[in-house]
């Protein structure tokens, strides 16, 4: 699934170079929007360098959702695409399956006679 970069999330007189505001193509409702909260955003740049972010969640009522990224992407990012991958380990076809209890450890002192 793609994304497109839109905007820094910012507010009146600051913004956060960190937090990108990014619209998904066939979503239009903060509803159709929070599933996605959670996912892997990766962008590659044209050099082949990935930057990689994690969705917040929705963010306003027209299905744009807010993506915070560990370095943030250049400026020039602006109207680019960006691919959204789901997180392992939710059930999703390939996802990691959960590791199965382990057995408890045998007592060593269980045929030991006390005194």
């Amino acid at each position: 699934m793609k994304a497109i970069f839109l905007s820094f999330a910012r507010g009146v007189a600051t913004m956060n170079p960190r937090k990108w505001v990014m619209e998904v193509p066939g979503i239009t409702s903060a509803a159709q929007a929070a599933p996605l909260a959670g996912q892997k955003v990766i962008w590659t740049s044209s050099g082949g360098k990935k930057i990689v972010g994690k969705v917040m969640g929705a963010h306003g009522d027209t299905g744009h959702i807010i993506a915070n990224f560990k370095k943030g992407p250049p400026h020039t990012v602006r109207g680019h695409k960006a691919e959204l991958r789901d997180k392992p380990g939710f059930g999703r076809k390939g996802a990691a399956k959960a590791p199965s209890a382990a057995k408890p450890a045998a007592n060593p002192h269980a045929g030991a006679k006390k005194k």
